[in-house]
């Protein structure tokens, strides 16, 4: 689990935090200052922090992958590997419904 929990952070604070400091303008680092420059930001990134239980996770993960999407969306010229992405997805909801049953 702990590891799980590192993922997300690492994703958080890797990918999601750089996106919306450039969204906001900023240089994508110093991330640990982000809620100085994304104050609308930070109600869906809270929903990003996983508690110590599968449910929290998958809930943190579902929040991370929404989150990441609609900043990619204002993004020019990225590459999206739709295909890629449903697999990802769709391996999520895989495991979750194992572990969950």
């Amino acid at each position: 689990m702990f590891e799980l929990i590192q993922h997300i952070t690492f994703i958080r604070n890797a990918v999601l935090g750089p996106l919306i400091l450039m969204r906001n303008g900023h240089l994508p680092a110093g991330v640990r200052r982000l809620e100085q420059f994304a104050e609308m930001e930070m109600a869906e990134l809270r929903d990003t922090i996983p508690l110590h239980s599968y449910e929290s996770c998958y809930r943190a993960l579902k929040a991370t992958i929404k989150l990441y999407q609609r900043l990619r969306q204002a993004s020019d010229g990225w590459i999206r590997k739709e295909e890629a992405e449903r697999n990802s997805i769709a391996y999520l909801e895989t495991v979750y419904s194992t572990i969950h049953k």
